[in-house]
């Protein structure tokens, strides 16, 4: 007699129909959970939760059993893009009007996408087609605010490869976004203010300054104090990157907020300070002119005169900060100084100097106890800049938390044997100085990690 089989859908198969359990009846096991113990297993429910051994017919017989419940399926057809518009993209870039129109009675697909998922209005904006062809485009149903890979729209894209105001103006009044976000959450006037191409804008016909073009989508209503992912406002790209002191003018006169804030605490101030290019003094004159706050402090207690002697190479940054009353003794959340920064990172004499000069304490310490020279020590600064700190009073058998010398600092750090010397003949440091951790001195350090012999000899 024949053994009803059952599949996995649910069917059986047999010579005779499926009963039903009797009303009122609970089914032995639920699908999808382990039987209880003792009760039996139906066939199709040992198939799935232990290995069996079954002859080829019979899986054979099962596979054809599968197909019949309707588990074989028909091959996906995947979705067809629209043809790319080769000629189309090649009359555009030509800027030739008659020869896109060409293209478009022929059928040229208007919304096809190429590399980085542009679209030919996309090229028309990014090769500075005429107006013309873009209102040709528009008129043919290309959509005004399609996006590529990153999120740019045509607008926006106009704005990056300076388009015309006219272009720009005719995007608008299609019905572009004129806030439209990229994946970083920038919108065109983010770009315009991040970006000067003043040059890209002069060498094309009809195109415009950045500031100029900050000027127009600020007048069409674009949000001055949007923000991106990094909570960073037109006004703060402007500070950081445009350098375009013009660019900063324009959105400070159109009210945009001098303190504002990022993800990181960072005012439009700080990130000019940091950004440290060769428009960066004047932009930060032009920032504190304006009222900026010069001794704001990021969330890691980070000031304009930290990033200023962390990130400058010359002491003008320094001075101008200096004169506009930036504390010379501020402290970040680690308890260091701009006088560590100095050492630590321009390591420019001329700076240390400044700073030294205006008050900056030269024994101040950190969280962890370390003074400036231990700092010096530590980072091989120049043989110049541990002679200024210890003729300005740096002592040179302070410890820090962990009772490490200046001369331990330099005999497991340094690769300058001057400043080893400087330290041990001309200033006195305790040769035999031991730490709090293992008791090691300066020697045993020196000459366990140092890669110059000369300082183990020293």
């Amino acid at each position: 007699m024949a053994v009803p089989i059952s599949c996995r859908c649910g069917g059986v198969h047999s010579g005779s129909a499926q009963q039903p359990p009797a009303q009122g009846t609970r089914p032995e096991t639920r699908q999808g959970t382990h039987p209880r113990p003792g009760t039996e297993v139906p066939m199709h429910r040992r198939l799935f939760f232990k290995p069996v051994t079954l002859p080829p017919m019979t899986w054979l017989a099962l596979c054809m059993l599968v197909t019949s419940c309707g588990f074989a399926q028909e091959p996906v057809k995947e979705p067809t893009a629209p043809p790319w518009p080769a000629g189309l993209i090649t009359a555009i870039k030509a800027n030739d009007l008659p020869a896109v129109k060409e293209s478009l009675e022929q059928g040229a697909e208007v919304n096809a996408r190429g590399n980085n998922g542009w679209t030919p209005l996309m090229f028309a904006v990014g090769y500075s087609a005429s107006p013309e062809i873009v209102t040709l485009l528009l008129a043919k149903g290309a959509e005004v605010n399609a996006r590529d890979e990153y999120g740019s729209t045509p607008l926006k894209l106009a704005v990056y490869y300076s388009s015309t105001p006219e272009i720009v103006t005719l995007l608008l009044e299609k019905g572009a976004e004129i806030d439209a976000r990229d994946k970083y959450g920038r919108t065109p006037l983010m770009l315009a203010a991040s970006y000067s191409m003043t040059q890209l804008a002069t060498d094309l016909p009809g195109g415009v300054t950045t500031p100029e073009m900050v000027t127009l989508l600020l007048e069409k209503g674009a949000e001055i104090e949007a923000r991106d992912n990094n909570g960073w406002t037109p006004l703060m790209l402007a500070a950081g990157h445009s350098r375009s002191p013009e660019i900063v003018t324009v959105l400070l006169e159109k009210g945009a907020e001098i303190e504002a804030r990022d993800n990181l605490g960072d005012t439009p101030l700080l990130l000019a300070v940091r950004s440290s290019h060769s428009k960066s003094p004047e932009i930060v004159r032009l920032l504190l002119d304006k009222g900026a706050e010069v001794n704001a402090s990021n969330s890691y207690g980070l000031t304009p005169l930290i990033f200023a002697a962390q990130f400058s190479t010359t002491p003008e940054m320094v001075t101008l900060l200096l004169e506009k009353g930036a504390e010379v003794n501020a402290s970040e959340n680690g308890g260091r100084t701009p006088l560590y920064f100095a050492i630590l990172h321009s390591r420019s004499p001329a700076i240390v100097t400044l700073l030294l000069e205006k008050g900056a304490e030269v024994n101040a310490r950190d969280n962890d106890g370390r003074t400036p020279l231990m700092s010096a020590a530590r980072n091989s600064s120049t043989p110049a800049i541990v002679m200024l700190l210890l003729e300005k009073g740096a002592e040179a058998n302070a410890r820090d938390n962990n009772g490490w010398t200046p001369l331990i600092y330099a005999a497991r750090y340094s690769s300058t044997p001057e400043i080893v010397t400087l330290l041990l003949l001309e200033k006195g440091a305790e040769i035999e100085a031991r730490d709090n951790k293992y008791g090691w001195t300066p020697l045993i350090y020196a000459a366990r990690y140092s890669s110059t012999p000369k300082i183990v000899k020293l």
